[in-house]
């Protein structure tokens, strides 16, 4: 197997040059050049939105890898050893692996018998799987809220 089209010898001369010409001219390398600065697509890149939404939500994503690597200090510090702190904040993340691994599976399973490519059908359960999510951290929140009956009467 040639790695080139240069050194292919099951090529005439003349094919070879043609396949040259279309792999240089389909990169581009046969094109004029222009210099470019670094500082033009940096200021491009600053004057572009997305690239603060997408500080804003690295910086989210921080905040909450930081409440998953305290968590187990702040259940330990209720009283429980250290093996126990950690065993008692181990199931969220045990089940939501299994979770995100169903989810995929089902996913996969979906898109395989129709042969599509579409990313849209991935997307739609990854939504629905988050939009599951945010109902559950809105019913804990409510339940974390409310008082209790002992303080109703």
């Amino acid at each position: 197997m040639p790695e080139y089209p240069h050194n292919a010898k099951f090529l005439s001369s003349i094919q070879r040059d043609l396949a040259v010409w279309r792999i240089e001219s389909e990169s581009g390398a046969a094109e004029g050049t222009v210099e470019v600065s670094t500082w033009q697509p940096f200021l491009a890149a600053l004057k572009d939105p997305k690239i603060y939404l997408l500080i804003f939500m690295n910086m989210m994503s921080q905040c909450q890898g930081s409440i998953a690597n305290f968590f187990p200090s702040i259940v330990s510090s209720l009283g429980y050893d250290r093996v126990r702190s950690l065993l008692l904040t181990a199931p969220p993340y045990v089940l939501a692996g299994f979770v995100y691994y169903l989810i995929s599976w089902y996913s996969d399973v979906r898109i395989k018998p129709t042969g599509c490519i579409n990313p849209g059908a991935r997307g739609a359960d990854l939504i629905l799987h988050q939009f599951c999510s945010a109902r559950t951290l809105f019913i804990r929140s409510s339940l974390f809220l409310s008082p209790s009956p002992a303080q109703c009467i």
